[in-house]
């Protein structure tokens, strides 16, 4: 599956907390150019490895303080990772989730 155009980065804590991956987006054209302690806040999604199940499943939207590379550390997002390494339904469940705002033109 091809990544999103508006997929900034991935990342993986390994499964510490339930959002183990955090999918960092560009699609606010504002960037959320927020102050919060000189940190630039971004649109994200965090998941986990079964985000569909009606029970267990996990895929929210969130702000997250990301560093693009060479401005700093975001070892708080877990461990940075290629899009490959994403779990399928991980995947479709982001290509999802821009396509519709690409058509709501959001």
């Amino acid at each position: 599956m091809k990544k999103p155009k508006d997929v900034v980065a991935v990342f993986d804590n390994g499964g510490a907390t339930v959002d183990r991956y955090t999918i960092v987006y560009n699609d606010n054209r504002e960037l959320h150019e927020k102050e919060i302690g000189g940190w630039r806040v971004w649109d994200c999604v965090g998941s986990n490895v079964y985000p569909t199940h009606p029970q267990y499943g996990f895929f929210q939207h969130s702000e997250c303080h990301y560093f693009p590379p060479g401005h700093g550390g975001n070892k708080h997002l877990g461990k940075r990772i290629a899009w490959g390494k994403l779990p399928d339904i991980v995947k479709q469940c982001v290509i999802n989730d821009c396509m519709v705002e690409e058509i709501q033109g959001v």
